[in-house]
């Protein structure tokens, strides 16, 4: 339940890999017998076969190996997801729960502004993501969102054209009223030329 070698910038030393996992220890500690080891490693070892596999001698009571693990902690590594360089202090501690690669980092549904409330690790949100019921919402709230511009693109364009249009309905007014007015005139300057023509062409009979 260590650290993968592969991981450390430059050389290892040998005394900080666990004598159980083989790999660089993980918040140590040691028995009475000084031997360090993994914490995980001593807690499993301790439940299945409780003898140190160094002296064998009786595991006891876990105490944390501080000096062991402050060479560790200021050990140069590079994050196994996003390859950022770091300690391994830095690597266990703020990196593990913000790294944006890993996917065992907690995170949030992309839909929570559109309500969802679901937290998962990254690994398992694109298979939420697919069926999440906040996304189908938030696809009717588009829609809505579009008959609004539309209807909004529709009004404004009502009020910018509206003095055009105006002027159109005056003018429209101002020629039919001119017509009305001019057509009893006219009217009677046709009738007076049909009487004339009419005198006319008695007095040629």
């Amino acid at each position: 339940m260590g650290l993968p070698e592969e991981l450390f910038v430059g050389a290892v030393p040998k005394r900080v890999c666990c004598p159980l996992c083989m790999e660089i220890m993980v918040r140590p500690v040691m028995s009475t017998c000084q031997h360090p080891c993994c914490e995980d490693c001593f807690n499993v070892a301790r439940a299945t076969n409780p003898l140190c596999v160094v002296c064998r001698q009786l595991l006891r009571e876990a105490q944390p190996a501080r000096f062991v693990r402050e060479v560790i902690d200021e050990m140069e590594v590079r994050c196994e997801y996003c390859r950022e360089k770091m300690t391994v202090e830095a690597l266990l501690g703020s990196h593990a729960k913000s790294c944006r690669l890993s996917p065992t980092v907690l995170v949030p549904c992309p839909n929570a502004p559109h309500g969802c409330p679901v937290v998962l690790l990254r690994k398992d949100m694109p298979a939420h993501e697919r069926a999440c019921r906040a996304k189908l919402s938030s696809f009717g709230s588009f829609v809505v969102a579009q008959v609004y511009a539309l209807l909004l693109t529709v009004l404004l364009s009502i009020v910018f054209c509206w003095p055009h249009l105006l002027f159109f309905c005056v003018a429209t007014a101002v020629v039919s009223a001119i017509f009305a007015a001019a057509t009893p005139t006219l009217a009677r300057i046709l009738q007076s030329r049909e009487d004339r023509l009419a005198a006319m062409t008695q007095g040629r009979r």
